[in-house]
């Protein structure tokens, strides 16, 4: 297991590097210190995107319920993974190898998560528009809740299956099967999620570019037209930013499982990949926690809001203001009921 270990560690870093070289190098404490930040934007950025949602009840839509998944689980990036990267990294004891297998165990979690909450984001989103009259019986908050805990078991389990492989004394076979493994990782769990969401963008790619051209012959335009079009074009950042999220995803994580089924074949194609390729392939890895937050904390319409409210400082009276409406309600509840039974009781007393 040691050379596995070293095979972990050979993702982020050139094989040739010694614990001396990683503890004492200047250039390596630059890309720990960078790891560090980048572990605090992503903390700040994915908690800032929750407290939003907690506070602004508006915020917890149907459809943003699969994004304020993917950033509680991207939160984890930040206070989990990288640090356990760096620790797998820099830590050469007894407890090394337990901690990289925990970093490999997390990276592959999260990358699964990622893609599974992108792949019924966009599905949702395609219900949404293909069948718009069934999306509301058919799209409901109990089972978006139920898929999403479908998802994170699914990210949870297909990662910890690791632990229970087979693990055989002797390496080659343990190889072997490590390959087994991460292959069928990233055929069933990651290629399938892919394809299904690109042929969903395929789909309402369609169906919007339809429904633009049948908006085009309209002569008139009617308020409820204008109301239509505003929404089209949510619809379509919407998806922009979505698309946007995939291609972080392709960049950020296809190199890592490639890489791991290089190393499970021990390809020497890993061995002459140059150091500074490792390194930005590494903060591509960590970085995606970072843009999914950013990209719909700062282009989604309901997000802006949220933010400019903040920047008003209207936020903190949201809960209260809830609240306020909920006991008006109430109120308007209550004094219809005594109304309704004052004029029953007076209906009845006018009768014979």
């Amino acid at each position: 297991m040691n050379n596995l270990t070293e095979n972990f560690s050979r993702q982020n870093f050139s094989t040739e590097e010694t614990l001396e070289d990683l503890t004492l190098d200047t250039e390596t404490k630059v890309i720990f210190t960078f790891l560090g930040i980048t572990a605090l934007l992503i903390t700040v950025a994915n908690s800032l995107v929750l407290v939003l949602a907690w506070n602004m009840k508006f915020l917890r839509t149907k459809t943003n319920l699969f994004l304020l998944s993917l950033a509680a689980s991207d939160l984890l990036s930040g206070i989990l993974v990288i640090p356990l990267v760096i620790a797998c990294n820099l830590v050469y004891d007894s407890n090394s190898e337990q901690i990289c297998i925990a970093m490999d165990i997390c990276q592959r979690g999260l990358a699964i998560s990622t893609i599974l909450h992108l792949a019924c984001a966009v599905i949702e989103r395609y219900l949404k528009i293909s069948a718009p009259f069934k999306y509301v019986s058919l799209v409901t908050r109990p089972r978006i809740l139920k898929v999403l805990f479908s998802v994170w078991i699914s990210a949870i389990s297909i990662s910890l299956v690791q632990l229970v492989w087979f693990a055989p004394k002797e390496q080659e076979s343990a190889n072997s099967q490590y390959l087994i493994y991460n292959v069928m990782v990233l055929c069933l769990f990651v290629f399938v999620p892919f394809i299904v969401t690109l042929v969903a963008f395929i789909r309402i790619f369609i169906i919007m570019k339809n429904s633009q051209e049948c908006r085009k012959k309209m002569i008139y335009r009617t308020p409820s037209s204008v109301q239509k079009r505003t929404r089209s074009v949510n619809g379509k950042r919407s998806l922009l930013i979505y698309l946007t999220m995939l291609i972080c995803f392709v960049l950020a994580w296809f190199p890592y499982f490639f890489l791991t089924i290089f190393i499970d074949m021990n390809s020497s194609i890993v061995e002459g990949i140059p150091a500074w390729i490792n390194v930005m392939f590494l903060f591509l890895k960590t970085s995606s926690a970072l843009f999914n937050p950013l990209l719909f904390t700062y282009f989604k319409a309901d997000f802006q809001k949220a933010l400019r409210n903040i920047s008003n400082g209207s936020w903190k009276n949201a809960s209260v203001t809830s609240a306020n409406i909920a006991i008006m309600r109430k109120r308007t509840m209550s004094n219809t009921l005594t109304t309704q039974a004052g004029k029953d009781t007076e209906l009845k007393s006018k009768r014979p």
